[in-house]
C-alpha cells in the first residue's frame, strides 16, 4: 500500500533535508508499517472525511499510536522542554512553553514614537 512513499523526490519541497526525510520515512515504515497502513486505511474508508485534516491523521498515527512525534500523548505531563502540538478540537496548534519553546513577550507600546 505505501510502496514508493519514501522517495527522496517526495520531500524536496520541505524545509528539511530530503535525504534525512527519506531515511526517517524508511525507518518508520520498517518499524511501524502496519500501524501506518491501518491508520491510512481507516482515514480513507471514513465516509465523511470533511471534518478530518491531514493533521488529524498525523496526530492519530504519529503521536497517539506510534508515539514518535513531538506532542505524543504519553508525554503530555512532561513540559520541561516545551512543545507545539496540534489540537484537533480547535484545529489549531497549542504552544506549551518550556526551555526549547518560547512565547514572545509583547513589547511596550511605542505609538508615541510613530
Amino acid at each position: 500500500m505505501v510502496k514508493g512513499i519514501c522517495k527522496e523526490d517526495n520531500f524536496k519541497s520541505l524545509e528539511y533535508s530530503p535525504k534525512q526525510m527519506k531515511e526517517t520515512c524508511e525507518y518508520l515504515l520498517k518499524n511501524h508499517r502496519r500501524v501506518i497502513e491501518d491508520g491510512l486505511i481507516n482515514y480513507y474508508k471514513e465516509k465523511d472525511r470533511k471534518h478530518l485534516t491531514y493533521l488529524d491523521v498525523v496526530q492519530q498515527i504519529c503521536s497517539n499510536r506510534i508515539k514518535v512525534c513531538h506532542g505524543a500523548t504519553d508525554h503530555i505531563g512532561d513540559h520541561e522542554d516545551g512543545k507545539i502540538v496540534y489540537n484537533p478540537d480547535t484545529e489549531e496548534f497549542d504552544v506549551i512553553p518550556g526551555k526549547k519553546v518560547k512565547i514572545a513577550r509583547p513589547g511596550r507600546h511605542i505609538s508615541d514614537e510613530l
